[in-house]
């Protein structure tokens, strides 16, 4: 069963997986709500520059438009942005060293969990089907009680 289980969750996974569009798939105006969703405005507390209205988010999201209408493509773009206002305007952390325990951290748990869970599951049912099984002195006890059962009746006749 848990192997059945974890086949199941790894299917999962690669069909999630398999199914992500590719970046240079998207249009100009996909790529631009992308892009802008994921760098962050310098001057405002915790906003991307596509939530925020201060003025240079502003003239990043202008500068965005025109990067993206010189056919950059995002990686160009998310370099440009970081060579002038550092690694800390892209929201979401890199791919590369200790960030990467950012993103493989939960997955591993996520794995761990659901384990855990299964097992659990599957010890609890185990546990009751144990419960369910008469004990041997139980087993004693109602072969005295059905030959007592039957001297009683003898004596009775």
């Amino acid at each position: 069963m848990l192997k059945i289980n974890f086949i199941i969750l790894f299917t999962v996974l690669f069909l999630v997986l398999a199914s992500c569009i590719k970046e240079d798939d998207l249009s100009n105006e996909q790529k631009y709500h992308k892009l802008a969703s994921e760098i962050m405005c310098p001057v405002c507390d915790a906003q991307t520059i596509e939530g925020s209205n201060s003025q240079v988010s502003i003239d990043m999201k202008l500068k965005l438009k025109t990067l993206i209408d010189e056919e950059m493509n995002t990686n160009e773009i998310r370099a440009y942005f970081i060579d002038r206002y550092g690694p800390d305007v892209i929201a979401s952390p890199s791919s590369k060293g200790f960030n990467l325990l950012a993103w493989i951290m939960p997955v591993i748990l996520f794995i761990l969990l659901l384990s855990i869970s299964l097992y659990t599951i599957r010890s609890m049912k185990i546990r009751s089907i144990e419960e369910k099984k008469p004990s041997e002195n139980l087993s004693k006890y109602l072969k005295y009680v059905e030959q007592e059962i039957l001297e009683l009746d003898k004596k009775n006749v």
